[in-house]
């Protein structure tokens, strides 16, 4: 696969570089590969949404970007370029000193994400005693103004609450203000959204569009929705069986994806690019893989309608496409003839 170094987009820093990541769970069936040679760019100060169906791979992407994979896992190949700094090679106390300071991550199921037995302004001034050096007075302080900043009705109350006497969107909430709590420059969103209702889902995107234009946040929004995606990222990353399938701006992959995955995911959420006059909305045919029985060729093959005999028997790379100057990528035989030629490296 040719890398999506700097050189390939155009304008911006890059916050973080993914290069070549590969994570693999041993099982019995043995090696199987969750993440398989991805890699994107983050620019600061924008979002990079990474969207696919559950099992593609994505909550482990953001995982391993912070190390946090544990055994049977195992981050195998790959870089994870932080500021130019790769977190591979940093040792686990150095590593300590990026998860919650500089990185953050809201992780899924925000009723299971809390530990039950503490109560939420123990575990919010966790961070701000470890990594700022608050005393537990100004720590607590603090930590009752995130909450309030948060929109929650009485924050000093909820500081000495438990997790379970709180709902699933206050507890989201909590998360949300204990991974800014320490100021990060990144924050991992990991489907903030998701097992809440339409009207705190709602909410929550809206606070996390207002911290990103109030802080220039750069954010990882990891989703199943293309719907969540829409509506907070700059760049997308379309993920299928562990690999990048089609990776560009936000704009181009929403009004000219280009990979059938891609197309079939769109076109089965009303309003953004289906036709909603339909009775009914097209669905995506088939599951997802099982990565111990990865099929041959094209991953998609089996699931698409524009397959051809070379589609099972070929893996395709990731290719650049179009007149973008090389900034929208596609891995898809049938659309390499209108590929561009890479820059050199």
């Amino acid at each position: 696969m040719i890398p999506l170094d700097s050189n390939i987009s155009s304008g911006g820093e890059f916050l973080l570089q993914v290069r070549h990541l590969r994570t693999i769970f041993q099982t019995e069936q043995g090696s199987l590969p969750a993440v398989d040679d991805v890699s994107f760019n983050v620019r600061r100060g924008e979002t990079l949404g990474v969207v696919g169906e559950s099992g593609c791979g994505k909550s482990v992407t953001g995982l391993s970007i912070l190390r946090l994979v544990g055994p049977p896992g195992k981050i195998v190949q790959g870089e994870v370029l932080f500021q130019e700094t790769n977190l591979r090679e940093l040792s686990r106390s150095e590593m300590r000193k990026v998860r919650g300071r500089q990185i953050a991550m809201i992780f899924q199921e925000p009723m299971s994400a809390l530990d039950p037995l503490m109560k939420i302004g123990v575990q919010m001034i966790e961070g701000m005693q470890e990594h700022l050096g608050y005393v537990r007075k100004s720590a607590w302080k603090q930590g009752v103004e995130l909450l309030q900043r948060m929109g929650l009705p009485q924050a000093a109350a909820c500081m000495n609450a438990y997790p379970h006497q709180l709902s699933g969107g206050m507890c989201q909430r909590v998360l949300i203000a204990m991974a800014l709590a320490c100021q990060p420059q990144l924050l991992i969103a990991d489907e903030p959204a998701t097992a809440l209702d339409v009207t705190t889902q709602a909410r929550i995107l809206d606070l996390l569009r207002e911290l990103k234009s109030e802080q220039s946040l750069t954010m990882l929004m990891i989703s199943h929705d293309f719907g969540v995606i829409a509506d907070v990222a700059d760049w997308v990353a379309v993920m299928y069986a562990g690999q990048v399938v089609e990776y560009g701006p936000a704009e181009q992959i929403f009004y000219r994806p280009s990979h059938p995955y891609t197309q079939r995911l769109l076109a089965s959420v009303a309003g953004i690019y289906s036709d909603v006059k339909q009775e009914y909305l097209p669905v995506v045919e088939g599951t997802v893989p099982d990565m111990g029985a990865l099929p041959s060729g094209c991953r998609f093959h089996p699931r698409c309608p524009e397959a051809e005999a070379d589609c099972r028997k070929i893996h395709p790379e990731l290719f650049p496409i179009g007149k973008e100057g090389a900034s929208h990528w596609v891995r898809c035989l049938k659309r390499e003839n209108v590929r561009v030629k890479p820059h050199a490296e």
